[in-house]
C-alpha cells in the first residue's frame, strides 16, 4: 500500500462506511443463509478492494471518481432494482447516504432565537 496521504476526513468517514456496510452485509446473508455467488464474492472485493489504498494514499488514481467507478460495476451487475428478494444493499446507495449525512452534519443549522 502506498504510505502517502491521508485522505480527507470526510472522504475517510464515507468510504469507511462503505466498507463495514459491505462486510455487514456478506456476513448477514451468509449467516441468513441466503446463497452467494462466487463470482459475486468475487466482484464485491473488486469493488472495494482499492477503498484502503485510497483513504492511506490519495491522489493520482486512488480518488473518489475511479473507485465511484468500481463500486457503481458492482452495483449495475449484482443490485438489481428487480432483486427484492436479497439482503444485497448498494454500495453506491450507502456511498450516497453517507454523503448526505456526511453534509447534512457538516452543515452549520441556523441559530435559533428562542430560549
Amino acid at each position: 500500500m502506498r504510505q502517502e496521504e491521508m485522505a480527507p476526513e470526510n472522504v475517510q468517514r464515507v468510504y469507511l462506511a462503505v466498507l463495514h456496510r459491505a462486510i455487514v452485509d456478506i456476513r448477514y446473508r451468509i449467516r441468513c443463509g441466503e446463497s452467494i455467488d462466487m463470482q459475486g464474492i468475487h466482484d464485491l472485493m473488486d469493488g472495494i478492494h482499492n477503498i484502503p489504498e485510497m483513504l492511506c494514499g490519495y491522489g493520482d488514481w486512488h480518488v473518489e471518481k475511479n473507485i465511484d467507478f468500481d463500486l457503481n460495476r458492482y452495483d449495475e451487475k449484482w443490485c438489481k432494482p428487480t432483486d427484492t428478494g436479497s439482503r444485497r444493499h448498494g454500495l453506491m446507495k450507502t456511498l450516497a447516504e453517507e454523503k448526505n449525512q456526511t453534509n447534512t452534519s457538516a452543515t452549520p443549522q441556523p441559530k435559533s432565537d428562542a430560549p
